[in-house]
């Protein structure tokens, strides 16, 4: 789910309403509560809504902190995913250039592959050692192996 800005309004705002409704109920009880008395606010409910009063300030400032560095956050999560979106694009090409055959580099590279894998064999080093040192599976050097012995036989 994708906070925006406007979801964080709206959680602002939200939060005012509940705060003012809280006001109004705090109101309404001392209005009433000085109503039964006939003497005004007490001095201890003046410091009662005084602390109120702030304690509603700091809390609102921590939340709008709080949202503020979860922005913050997401801002920089999505600049890496960015960066790595980028890097992936990157790599993509580059293997989608090196496996073209349209290439001739790359058929010369191959001739070459298939050459060490014949040389490798000549030497008696396992087909699984030889797909492990140049980077192919086990069934394309088997395959290397049978074709070349196959245009042997072929030539005698």
């Amino acid at each position: 789910m994708k906070i925006t800005t406007d979801m964080l309004i709206q959680v602002q705002i939200a939060a005012d309403v509940v705060l003012l409704i809280a006001l109004l109920f705090f109101f309404r009880f001392v209005s009433l509560s000085t109503k039964k008395k006939e003497r005004g606010l007490s001095e201890q409910s003046l410091a009662e809504f005084k602390q109120l009063l702030e304690d509603s300030k700091q809390l609102s400032e921590e939340f709008v902190d709080a949202i503020e560095s979860g922005r913050r956050s997401l801002q920089g999560i999505l600049h890496a995913i960015d960066e790595k979106e980028k890097h992936l694009s990157n790599l993509i090409e580059k293997s989608e250039s090196l496996t073209s055959n349209d290439n001739p580099k790359n058929n010369i590279s191959k001739e070459q592959g298939y050459q060490k894998v014949l040389d490798m064999a000549t030497e008696g080093i396992s087909d699984q050692k030889i797909a492990d040192v140049l980077d192919i599976t086990e069934g394309e050097v088997k395959l290397i192996l049978n074709l070349h012995s196959h245009q042997r036989k072929i030539i005698e």
